[in-house]
């Protein structure tokens, strides 16, 4: 995911995940969203607060933002699994995983980070 910006006022994000943050802003009351923005949406992180459940800080080493993944061992699927603008390989990230198991991305790319 990320942000498209045009030359459009105001700009358009798409193809993007905004997730729950604890009731603080997700975005922009006025954001104008185009395709494929998951907004307000659980995306359904493995672990995002790690074994120690202290998300970020200077516990941020065991924190897993892996896509919660059938395929992947998980018990369901993340919305944010084949939300991409394209396919994995036209975004250049086939090979690259957002499974907790590394299980390689194809097809649509799925939104969130790929390592």
């Amino acid at each position: 995911g990320g942000l498209v910006w045009r030359s459009t006022d105001p700009p358009v994000v798409e193809h993007s995940l905004f997730g729950l943050n604890d009731n603080r802003d997700v975005a922009p009351a006025d954001l104008t969203v185009g395709a494929g923005v998951l907004l307000d949406t659980d995306p359904l992180f493995v672990d995002p607060d790690g074994t120690d459940n202290n998300l970020g800080g200077e516990g941020w080493f065991d924190d897993q933002f892996a896509l919660s993944q059938i395929a992947g061992g998980q018990l369901v699927d993340s919305p944010a699994l084949d939300a991409g603008s394209d396919l994995a390989t036209n975004l250049g990230v086939n090979g690259q995983s957002t499974a907790a198991n590394g299980i390689a991305d194809t097809g649509i790319a799925d939104l969130g980070v790929h390592r």
